[in-house]
């Protein structure tokens, strides 16, 4: 199982969008998404028995999927705070060691994505992932009236095709 993560909370996000997209034109990934903005505000003074269902549920699924894919869009040239809240979670119990990552910024144009993509990567880093190459992806080559359409023959769509080849 691979586990879909949007970093925007936002309903009918872009990233959201996207993810929903690679679910269906994908289905080999047998994907299944987190809604990570439902987690608590991270706490290091939280014992494992307080852990709230949420929490756990978010832990189980990662301890048990094969690989995550994670769509961030850039918030003040950095990931959005329940990005980097999941990863706090996950700061010392060590699910994410050797755990494929295949991270994917997505925003409305270059540069834009680029921050956070690479503090995305250095979290990823810092928990020991196995990340694989990355992606940058933009709105203006994949939203038409506000729906993804990604071409068969596009180079995103064989950049992403690529990239998901790795899980």
């Amino acid at each position: 199982m691979t586990l879909f993560i949007s970093g925007s909370s936002r309903e009918g996000s872009n990233s959201r969008k996207l993810i929903d997209y690679i679910i269906k034109n994908f289905p080999e990934l047998e994907g299944r998404f987190f809604p990570v903005e439902t987690l608590p505000l991270f706490n290091p003074n939280t014992s494992s028995s307080e852990y709230p269902v949420a929490l756990i549920k978010f832990k189980n699924l990662i301890a048990e999927s094969k690989a995550l894919l994670v769509i961030t869009p850039e918030y003040l040239s950095n990931v959005p705070a329940q990005i980097k809240n999941a990863l706090e979670w996950l700061a010392e119990s060590g699910e994410m060691n050797q755990k494929k990552v295949l991270a994917i910024s997505f925003t409305p144009y270059p540069p834009r994505g680029q921050k956070a993509l690479e503090s995305l990567i250095n979290s990823l880093i810092s928990l020991k992932s196995n990340i694989l190459p990355s992606l940058e992806l933009y709105y203006e080559n994949l939203i038409k009236d506000k729906h993804i359409v990604i071409d068969n023959d596009s180079d995103e769509f064989q950049m992403l095709k690529l990239a998901l080849n790795f899980f």
